[in-house]
């Protein structure tokens, strides 16, 4: 089964460079990640301290960059009969977490080995990560055009989400956190 889903993803990858005859400049990590919401779980989950982003000059546009993303995805699912997602300020905290976490892993696993939704497992079912990429436009269309990003992006089940982004070292740092009502 892996074999056949890295035949087709490759495939895909290669349909969309031909198609727009180049390729992007950014990056995707190796696939979306999720798992699976259960109402009737009531366990509490204990998080590590949130590492906010540090305060900067450019903090606000970068917000502003995480903002469009999302307005322009809740246009996608709308255009799909999909409801809107809502901004969480939760999620948007465990976002600036692996936003701050993926320069030095660029991963769904966190840099100390455990898993991307225990940035706050309370509330984190689905992450999507993307590096390279200046504008919301151009982070929103690679994660469509990538079969498990764009799962997550039309997912019925998400009802939250938030982004974050992160410049470092001229680098820029995309985490996309998805959750549902409370």
């Amino acid at each position: 089964m892996k074999k056949i889903f890295a035949i087709l993803l490759s495939l895909g990858m290669i349909a969309a460079i031909v198609g727009c005859g180049q390729t992007a400049s950014g990056a995707l990590d190796e696939a979306a990640a999720s798992r699976v919401f259960d109402p009737n779980d009531t366990t509490i989950y204990i998080v590590d301290p949130f590492v906010p982003l540090a305060d900067s000059a450019n903090s606000s546009q970068l917000r502003a960059m995480a903002q469009a993303a999302l307005a322009i995805v809740n246009k996608k699912r709308t255009a799909a009969g999909l409801g809107e997602l809502a901004w969480d300020n939760s999620l948007e905290r465990a976002a600036m977490v692996r936003a701050n976490e993926i320069d030095e892993k660029f991963s769904h696993t966190r840099p100390d080995g455990s898993e991307y939704w225990t940035a706050d497992g309370n509330c984190v079912y689905g992450e999507n990560l993307a590096k390279g990429y200046d504008n919301a436009e151009d982070v929103v269309d690679a994660w469509v055009a990538s079969p498990t990003h764009n799962a997550n992006l039309m997912d019925k089940g998400f009802t939250t989400c938030s982004i974050a982004v992160n410049e470092t070292n001229g680098d820029v740092l995309w985490a996309q956190e998805f959750g549902y009502d409370n």
